[in-house]
């Protein structure tokens, strides 16, 4: 029998906490003879399909800003963000991006933890009803539907539950920003905790000197800022470990190898804030996506604002 992946739960996080709800375990067990024993219809709970699913797990926030797309039960789990409902509709997690497993491709080398990932979505969704939510734009180039998913009789949040297990990254777009905040900080608690991927070197945060070997790869990277230049509307943020950052007298051949192509949409859709902040030398941050080369050497392209985080020092 497989061993089902069990994501560590620390009783110092007050969100998970079973004391941070007024029916806890213990009062829930002592109450169910009596609900029994007065005929109820059915169970007052649903048995949990595993002991982390009994316990407290992220809701969907904020529906209001998000489209209805109506309902639907999951009858088969292909990995750890895309699973098929019994309809015969592909629903893609929009907004994470779980551990990739082979899935039939010829040549692809499964990324660490990706059937755990796919083990524990289905203990949470297979067979289950969930109601499905745009954030924007609704399908993929594979003419996947891109969805928020909640559990209908729980509201349980995938993609929430994902991230809190350590099971996914944070992964959105420009056309998909919805709910980005909330989930960064889900990835961030995770991370602290080394769950799942965390504890995994393959998923670890990259050092701006690590970009040249990682081409064609999607990573987050702790950094600094360096020098900063305008390009038209669009604008390039170099990037380094150093604290402080360059003087005036190096250039940008000193720097470790990695720098952010800013698009022009990704500026105006910036805070003024945080936009000023990129010309600051030395401000930590991170920064996501995939990486490519040009003549310059390794870079992110940066769509949108959440792909950029600012972190403390």
């Amino acid at each position: 029998m497989t061993r089902r992946f069990q994501p560590p739960v620390l009783p110092e996080d007050p969100i998970l906490h079973p004391s941070a709800f007024s029916l806890n375990r213990r009062r829930l067990l002592a109450l169910l003879p009596g609900l029994i024993a007065l005929g109820a219809g059915r169970a007052a709970l649903p048995a949990p399909a595993s002991p982390v699913a009994a316990r407290p797990v992220p809701a969907l926030p904020a529906r209001h800003r998000l489209f209805p797309l109506g309902r639907g039960t999951v009858a088969e789990i292909s990995d750890g963000d895309t699973v098929t409902l019994a309809d015969g509709r592909i629903v893609r997690l929009v907004g994470i991006q779980a551990p990739k497993i082979a899935l039939g491709r010829r040549n692809f080398a499964p990324w660490p933890l990706g059937q755990p990932a796919r083990e524990y979505m289905e203990e949470l969704a297979m067979g289950r009803d969930f109601l499905l939510f745009a954030g924007g734009r609704r399908y993929d180039r594979h003419g996947r539907m891109l969805a928020h998913m909640a559990r209908e009789d729980d509201e349980l949040w995938l993609q929430g539950e994902m991230l809190r297990a350590g099971l996914a990254r944070v992964y959105t777009f420009a056309d998909n920003r919805a709910l980005a905040a909330e989930m960064l900080a889900l990835e961030a608690a995770a991370r602290a905790r080394r769950a799942g991927i965390w504890d995994h070197p393959f998923y670890a945060l990259r050092r701006p000197g690590e970009a040249g070997r990682l081409v064609g790869s999607f990573q987050i990277f702790r950094a600094r800022t360096g020098p900063f230049r305008r390009r038209g509307r669009s604008a390039i943020l170099h990037l380094t470990e150093r604290n402080p950052p360059l003087r005036m007298s190096e250039t940008t051949a000193d720097i470790e190898g990695l720098s952010a192509h800013l698009t022009a949409a990704a500026l105006r859709a910036m805070p003024a804030a945080r936009k000023a902040a990129l010309s600051e030398s030395g401000q930590p941050l991170r920064l996501r996506g995939w990486v490519r080369r040009d003549k310059d050497g390794p870079f992110i392209a940066v769509t949108h604002p959440e792909q950029i985080e600012w972190i403390g020092p």
